[in-house]
């Protein structure tokens, strides 16, 4: 572990982050070892060119379960779900920056020896973050990426929302006498009050489990809410990743505003932009079937299936 620390100490500062030079010297915590979910079809032969997913924050691996399946049809290629660090079933760290998380996906390459230029990623909202820092930091570990619904540029929308979020969540009385279908239901009518969308409810819930007899959260709440270097990525001076990038973003969502696409494209020259239509901050999960298709397309342009 001391060498991956050192060389992805390197690698970053050699790529040129400079507000976060500090940082990287004070690297005090290892990379984490990372759950994931495999989908293989039928019948592959190649195991070593896997589609990584990202999930974004609150969620996990489980959230991209169809499409990761679907995504593996249709590319005929090993699909990788995974869940980040304080998330699902992985563990939880003290430390949640950008920069921690590329260091555990780029631990978890090497775990899984994934050789350079052979891995797709797909990263969305804080997974995009994630991914991008990972190969702005290391262009040559993949061939490809899709960022779902999230800019490399400036300040993170909805950060109050977001804390918001964490309050009412960390304010809920875990009753281990309920079951859990009780306190998930005690809990969805006490979040009304601060998160009206039921949607989004139902989705923060699904990280409430009971495991011998205890409730917990699956998700981090007291480590993540407490870091806010993830309303910025880090700022890179001279690094590009200069291969086939594509943007899928929802037309009514303000997380990748057109005036980007211009910093953009220095920062990754080989860029598109695609806007669904009536579509938020989810649009895999809100457009299924047009993700599905602009996905499977775009990765299987940039590989020859074996």
């Amino acid at each position: 572990m001391a060498k991956f620390k050192s060389l992805l100490t390197s690698n970053l500062l050699t790529c040129g982050f400079s507000r976060i030079h500090q940082r990287v010297q004070d690297l005090s915590a290892l990379p984490v070892s990372l759950a994931y979910a495999s989908y293989d079809p039928e019948g592959l032969n190649d195991k070593t060119s896997p589609i990584f997913i990202l999930h974004g924050l609150f969620g996990s691996k489980l959230n991209w379960n169809t499409m990761a399946k679907n995504l593996s049809l249709n590319t005929n290629r090993r699909v990788l779900a995974v869940d980040l660090r304080n998330h699902g079933e992985s563990p939880h760290a003290a430390s949640h920056t950008y920069l921690d998380l590329a260091a555990d996906i780029k631990y978890l390459m090497d775990e899984l020896g994934i050789e350079p230029n052979k891995s797709s990623f797909i990263g969305h909202s804080m997974g995009g973050r994630a991914a991008m820092t990972l190969l702005l930091a290391n262009p040559e570990l993949a061939r490809d990426l899709i960022v779902v619904d999230i800019s490399p540029i400036g300040a993170l929308p909805h950060v109050e929302s977001q804390l918001k979020i964490y309050s009412a969540l960390k304010a809920i009385r875990l009753e281990d006498s309920l079951s859990l279908a009780e306190m998930r239901k005690k809990a969805f009518d006490a979040l009304e009050k601060d998160i009206q969308n039921e949607g989004l409810r139902k989705f923060l819930l699904v990280n409430l489990i009971k495991e011998k007899d205890k409730f917990r959260w699956k998700i981090n709440l007291n480590g993540i809410s407490k870091e806010r270097n993830l309303e910025l990525m880090p700022e890179f001076v001279d690094a590009t990743f200069d291969k086939p990038t594509l943007f899928l973003c929802g037309e009514r969502s303000d997380y990748v505003p057109h005036d980007h696409h211009k910093k953009i494209y220095k920062i990754f020259p080989k860029s598109r932009f695609e806007y669904f239509q009536d579509t938020g901050h989810l649009p895999h999960a809100e457009r299924p079937e047009q993700f599905l298709r602009v996905a499977s397309e775009f990765l299987n342009k940039n590989y020859t299936v074996k």
